[in-house]
């Protein structure tokens, strides 16, 4: 098939006249792939044969698929990082095509002891290095990580409440995300996500406490969120002063939170929403995606 991109570093004629079936991948996606595209009752590495209903793929059709994930996050170093004779080459971290797919990207190839397979992709691949895309520059999601680090410390020592625009600015060569920006950015990934919904009127929550030696609880006062003047630390989600309910849909997780002090007894309480609430599902986030 000839060169996959214009400089002609990459290659799929290496790959050419193999077939690999899914076996040989552990990656789920490219096992897919493979499954998809399977041509051939025989695999040309893990010997593998099917009588009838074909099993592997044209090797050269699977490296055009790898390639197509790499070149999203990676490019070959001699377009994008500096290079200077007198400090040891180029200027930036680099790996070659068999380091890249084996450690930096760490591609699984169950199969191959001999890295028959591993080298025939490295061989599609070229020999010119190949560096992280726009290596000079935070990564997305290097930049959303500083963002909100930075937006931790703003509101802990900073301001808690008002985040005006123009009370933040930001240094020339920050590439991270104001602390009124960063919450428009989670304002959209929640809407984006529908991770906002409606626990109805009447669920039940329940919230443990410890309970020390002869202590009883009598009402449901007891057994909710400590008065004002005792809330006089930070927890996870309130600050000190700040008096919130922790509650959990199942008393499991409600006692696994309960840590302070292993010695003491437990109680669990169930509390009864009295009207609707809205709350903002995190286990409805999306899965980060796989490499390819």
């Amino acid at each position: 098939m000839g060169d996959v991109d214009d400089v002609g570093f990459t290659s799929t004629a290496p790959a050419e006249g193999y077939e690999v079936c899914a076996n040989c991948f552990g990656d789920p996606v490219l096992k897919r792939f493979i499954s998809d595209q399977a041509t051939s009752t025989t695999c040309s590495f893990c010997n593998r044969k099917a009588r009838k209903n074909p099993i592997a793929a044209p090797l050269d059709e699977v490296v055009e698929f790898i390639l197509e994930a790499i070149n999203r996050e990676f490019e070959h170093a001699v377009e994008a990082l500096g290079w200077e004779g007198q400090e040891g080459g180029y200027q930036g971290s680099y790996w070659d095509s068999h380091d890249l797919l084996a450690y930096e990207i760490g591609i699984e190839l169950p199969n191959d002891d001999e890295e028959t397979l591993l080298n025939i992709l490295a061989d599609c691949l070229g020999d010119e290095p190949w560096c992280e895309r726009n290596p000079y520059a935070l990564r997305e999601d290097e930049r959303l990580f500083h963002s909100w680090e930075k937006f931790c410390q703003y509101i802990k020592h900073a301001r808690r409440y008002f985040f005006l625009h123009s009370e933040q600015r930001q240094p020339l060569l920050d590439e991270s995300l104001s602390p009124s920006a960063l919450l428009d950015f989670i304002g959209a990934t929640v809407e984006e996500n529908q991770v906002v919904r409606i626990l109805p009127q009447n669920s039940t929550i329940y919230r443990a406490r410890q309970q020390k030696p002869g202590q009883i609880f009598n009402t449901p006062y007891d057994l909710g969120p400590p008065p004002v003047e005792a809330a006089t630390r930070s927890n996870r989600m309130s600050p000190a002063g700040i008096v919130m309910f922790y509650g959990s849909d199942d008393p499991t997780t409600a006692i696994a939170e309960i840590d302070d002090d292993p010695e003491l007894g437990i109680v669990v309480g169930s509390f009864r929403t009295t009207r609707d609430a809205v709350l903002l599902d995190l286990t409805r986030l999306p899965r980060r995606f796989a490499f390819f």
